[in-house]
């Protein structure tokens, strides 16, 4: 039988799976502000500049939701590089280098960046990851810790209340496109993001008529409001957003922000241009089953890795339990009497570890896991069953031998 489904399922995005690949990257965390000095103690520190301006209080702008921030290393020894890694590259070590100063110990580089949460480590001399000694430390969910820089525009400086009148305008965002406007089965969807906790009320105006929008989940940054109404895609929608802060009542519009008194200028829907996102009608009728190959069956003894553990053995962060494509084929009637439509596979290709998020050739299945003919005959075998191949790639980033 396969291994027990917590063993299945390994969720991870491509940035935490890119430093999984990387064993020393051990990260660690600074919250930090736009006006605000690093937490902590040390020597290590990322100092904040002064953000980026929108050039209009009222139109919406790339500038009024940047800001730019300088990273710094002092080094204790001689260095030949400094590189900054984390979610702002896609953890790519060799894109952000920092230069040195002529001390030679301190290495500086400024980066324009979108507000929001980052997470980050240096690279010193190509290979080693370090953590920031004047950071505080965050798990990552993966046995690792991230350092995180969470960069505010100026007008998060005081606490958010829903009753002061003090509306934080860089917040505040509606585009015409996923995720804050869709349609689906004779529903449209529309939200508009602002600061979490930051207004009183927000309302949706359609032909005079306001629809309330409910909050929904947020982070640190961003919340939305949303709200769906009926539409036959057959007549055009304009709409404008109503604000409320305390006594104080504004607008949004695609001519952003507006004060009471002013039009704001509506968005508007052509019902002959819209295009909604469709999710394909077989998804919402399957029942999905997640595969994490190396630890769904071993069918073939003759492909194991070298460092293969016992099928019985505690499953740890990086040990190998050998399983591959014929193990999963073996496996397929049990798959069809649970009622599986789809199985997602976590990535197959060849890879050095074990998650094979770390691609080396999208062209070959990993040979540790089967070969082409192999998982072209499972996928075939799959499918006379009623059961479709859901694939998982990671284009932004790779092995370092790829």
């Amino acid at each position: 039988m396969p291994r027990n489904p917590d063993h299945d399922v390994v969720c991870a995005s491509p940035a935490s799976m890119c430093r999984l690949a990387s064993r020393f990257v051990a990260v660690s965390a600074a919250l930090l502000t736009a006006t605000a000095i690093p937490l902590g103690v040390g020597r290590a520190y990322a100092a904040p500049t002064s953000p980026a301006t929108s050039a209009s209080a009222n139109a919406p702008s790339n500038a009024a939701r940047a800001g730019s921030h300088t990273f710094t290393y002092i080094a204790d020894r001689p260095l030949k590089s400094v590189n900054l890694a984390g979610s702002l590259n896609s953890w790519n070590k060799d894109a952000n280098p920092l230069t040195a100063d002529p001390d030679g110990k301190t290495w500086r580089v400024t980066l324009p960046l979108p507000f929001g949460k980052y997470q980050y480590k240096f690279v010193v001399d190509g290979a080693t990851w370090i953590t920031d000694p004047t950071a505080h430390n965050e798990s990552d969910g993966n046995g690792n810790s991230n350092s995180v820089l969470l960069l505010l525009p100026d007008d998060y400086a005081l606490p958010a209340r829903p009753d002061d009148g003090i509306i934080a305008r860089s917040a505040l965002l509606h585009e015409e496109r996923l995720p804050y406007r869709n349609y689906d089965r004779g529903k449209l969807t529309l939200s508009l993001r602002a600061r979490p906790g930051d207004l009183s009320g927000v309302n949706l105006i359609v032909g005079g008529t306001r629809y309330p929008m409910r909050p929904q989940p947020d982070d640190e940054m961003y919340q939305r409001y949303t709200v769906g109404l009926p539409w036959n895609r057959k007549a055009d929608v304009a709409y404008t957003f109503e604000i409320k802060d305390g006594s104080v009542t504004a607008g949004y519009g695609a001519n952003g922000f507006v004060s009471a008194g002013t039009s704001a200028t509506p968005f508007v829907i052509f019902a002959r241009e819209f295009r909604p996102f469709e999710v394909p009608q077989w998804v919402e009728k399957s029942v999905i089953y997640q595969i994490f190959p190396d630890r769904f069956a071993d069918g073939d003894k003759r492909n194991d890795p070298p460092d293969v553990v016992p099928w019985n053995a505690q499953p740890t962060y990086f040990n190998r339990f050998g399983g591959d494509a014929v193990g999963v084929e073996q496996h397929l009637d049990y798959l069809h009497r649970l009622g599986i439509s789809a199985v997602y596979f976590n990535p197959v290709f060849e890879s050095p570890s074990n998650h094979r998020y770390d691609t080396t050739d999208y062209k070959k299945i990993d040979p540790q896991f089967g070969t082409n003919a192999e998982f072209a005959g499972l996928t075939r075998a799959m499918n006379r069953r009623g059961i479709r191949t859901v694939m998982d790639f990671a284009f932004n980033h790779t092995a370092t031998n790829f």
